[in-house]
């Protein structure tokens, strides 16, 4: 689409802007060169994101940056935030990237979280907006972008490409349309290490995001449940224990058996004593115990005497990282688990009932030793 030249007044100056109607999910690659052009020279381009809308500036080319603050009316001791395509650009740019980043990454990103970590350049907000126009730009620009809100220090945020105009001198705009009706700014943290500090808490929760951040900090381990045939006891005791050690527990939960076959689904039985818990387990399959398996498991749990028997012969290194599921309990002689394979439904809902309640026990032990 052309270009269309728009009139912007204030009570200072009146300037010519080049406007484009630009598709909010499917922007046009011709209108995303134009505003790379006009950023490689020099010049600020309004941009939309999913919050409000910004305005940017390749910090790359000499008087850009004092251009888009001179234009923001911001103090210049101020940092300003960059818009990066995605985490690829903002992990080359940090001097530490760990897995409290990661997960945040993974999380919030493309969406409205600015994190700020430290680069070559100083402290610095990265921001990955979950908006095609955005993206694209950013993307087209083959670097990160400079970018502030598009009105002035201290105003209103502008949701409108004719409030953004109105607010900030700028060279060109792309306009997507409004922005939601409620729209509310990114949530700005500050990450130093294992630390989070929240900056600015907007659209997402600063509670939220630091829960995912101390979470993604913690080390993933593994805990391995086994059984003979991989089809009835240990896929239900795994999958009891991810849901009943909640999103937030650092364990992760597997489950094999020491004479399974590979790709075999659940039991009907087991699926079905299973789904009365609302837990599915439809989609299981069947696999062996191997060394690789056994290797990664940072605890095994068996479901009788005779399994850790058998795995630890097979696997004498595991000694010490292998016990029984109804050991945890007040229980001084640990009771095994027996087998339910070709019994009825109410032999599938007793045993899976007692893997429920050794669960409870396992879980306490566990959260006492975080």
């Amino acid at each position: 689409m052309p270009p269309l030249d728009l009139l912007s007044q204030d009570s200072s100056i009146a300037r010519m802007i080049q406007a484009l109607k630009i598709d909010p999910t499917q922007p046009d690659s011709r209108l995303l060169e134009q505003a790379r052009d006009v950023l490689a020279g020099g010049g600020l381009v309004i941009v939309p994101t999913e919050t409000v809308y910004g305005i940017a500036c390749d910090p790359a080319v000499p008087g850009a940056m004092d251009r888009l603050i001179a234009a923001k009316g911001r103090d210049g001791n101020k940092p300003i935030a960059r818009l990066a395509a995605d985490a690829e650009q903002v992990k080359r740019a940090a001097a530490d990237w760990n897995t409290g980043l990661e997960a945040l990454a993974r999380k919030y990103w493309p969406g409205p979280l600015t994190i700020v970590l430290e680069t070559g350049e100083g402290w610095i907000g990265y921001r990955i907006p979950d908006h095609a126009v955005a993206l694209g730009l950013a993307r087209a620009c083959g670097r990160s972008l400079a970018l502030t809100s598009a009105n002035l220090s201290g105003t209103p945020d502008t949701k409108t490409a004719e409030e953004a105009m109105a607010a900030v001198e700028a060279d060109l705009v792309l306009d997507s349309g409004p922005s939601a009706d409620q729209a509310v700014p990114s949530t700005v943290v500050k990450v130093n290490g294992d630390t989070i500090e929240c900056l600015r808490e907007g659209v997402l929760p600063f509670s939220e995001v630091s829960g995912v951040f101390k979470t993604g900090l913690a080390p993933e381990k593994t805990i391995l449940f086994i059984c003979t045939g991989n089809t009835c006891r240990s896929p239900m005791a795994a999958a009891l224990f991810q849901q009943r050690a909640g999103a937030d527990c650092e364990w992760k939960a597997m489950s094999a058996g020491l004479y399974a076959a590979n790709g075999s689904p659940a039991t009907d039985n087991a699926v079905t004593a299973m789904q009365e818990l609302g837990v599915d387990i439809k989609a299981h399959r069947s696999q062996p115990v191997t060394g690789e398996l056994v290797e990664r498991a940072d605890m095994i749990v068996g479901m009788t005497q005779a399994h850790l028997q058998d795995i630890t012969e097979r696997f004498p290194e595991v000694v010490g990282r292998v016990c029984l599921i109804n050991a945890f309990g007040t229980s001084k002689v640990p009771a095994d688990v027996s087998d339910p394979f070709g019994g009825s439904l109410s032999i599938y809902r007793r045993i899976r009932d007692e893997i429920d309640r050794a669960l409870t026990d396992l879980i306490l032990t566990i959260r006492a030793e975080e």
